[in-house]
């Protein structure tokens, strides 16, 4: 099996087997477009007085270099908050476009 070199910062390199790392594919790419939304939630969580609901929010990249975020497990209470939180926003949008949009 060939070593590939993966890096994600200068100086981190490693030249362990990547089994299901291939050439040419964006991981680490990926990964930072999931790192960027993973921050974007937690700036958006703090400022709905929430920064501490997500503690296992993580970024992470698949085999074929698409970006995720797992969001990890929450509390029920936290899910009720969220719930609430995005019904708001919900129909804020649609009072704002006049009811237009369909549920």
């Amino acid at each position: 099996m060939e070593l590939m070199v993966v890096t994600t910062e200068p100086g981190l390199e490693t030249d362990e087997p990547c089994e299901v790392l291939h050439e040419g594919v964006p991981y680490v790419q990926g990964w930072m477009d999931a790192n960027d939304a993973l921050t974007a939630l937690r700036e958006a969580l703090e400022g709905c007085g929430l920064a501490e609901s997500m503690p296992y929010a993580r970024a992470d990249v698949t085999v074929a270099g698409i970006g995720v975020v797992e969001l990890g497990r929450i509390t029920p209470e936290i899910a009720w908050r969220l719930a609430a939180l995005l019904a708001r926003a919900h129909k804020a949008d649609d009072d704002a476009d006049g009811g237009s949009r369909a549920a």
